[in-house]
């Protein structure tokens, strides 16, 4: 082989690298965007989700007696899981599931008010007849903190160790009193 030949094969095979990393660099950024716009369908899809369970004119956040309302609800944070579990993106999944924990408080916020009503409730149900039990279990499965899942809350082991690592701002005058911290 003449020095020629190696010139010639080392710039042929620099440029099947760069073609190759060129390939790999869209591929991944293609899949970051599908991530992306993901995410967003997925936290627009919640948002719907309650938007059904509540109703669009809700003012006091609260779970309407209504069949079709829980079973959209129902059915959007079925799709909320699918869609979910498509992101392969860590970072985009973090963003997924930071709007994921504010939903879920959003509904149980909007579910609370069963606690102290007749169990029929999901037995009368306005349009088209009562609630369908999958619908309700699926909504209050998605309200209620997973099993499993750790408390972001547990790197703190009491409130003197929150106050050690975070401390409290001397605006926060009641709350210092409330701690003794004065």
């Amino acid at each position: 082989m003449t020095p020629g030949d190696i010139a010639n094969f080392i710039a042929a095979f620099s440029g099947s690298a760069a073609a190759i990393a060129a390939v790999v660099t869209i591929a991944v950024s293609a899949r970051e965007r599908s991530d992306e716009r993901m995410a967003g369908y997925a936290a627009r899809t919640l948002e719907r989700a309650y938007t059904a369970l509540v109703g669009n004119q809700s003012t006091d956040g609260k779970a309407v007696c209504d069949r079709l309302a829980w079973l959209t609800s129902a059915r959007l944070i079925q799709q909320y899981k699918d869609t979910k579990s498509r992101i392969k993106s860590s970072v985009v999944l973090h963003e997924c599931e930071g709007h994921e924990e504010h939903w879920r408080h959003q509904f149980f916020l909007a579910l609370t008010h069963l606690e102290n009503i007749s169990p029929e409730y999901y037995s009368i149900g306005k349009g088209k007849g009562p609630i369908a039990d999958v619908s309700a279990i699926i909504v209050h499965a998605f309200a209620s903190w997973p099993d499993g899942k750790t408390d972001p809350l547990d790197v703190y082991k009491s409130a003197d160790d929150a106050v050690r690592g975070l401390g409290v701002n001397l605006w926060w005058i009641t709350l210092r009193r409330h701690l003794k911290l004065l």
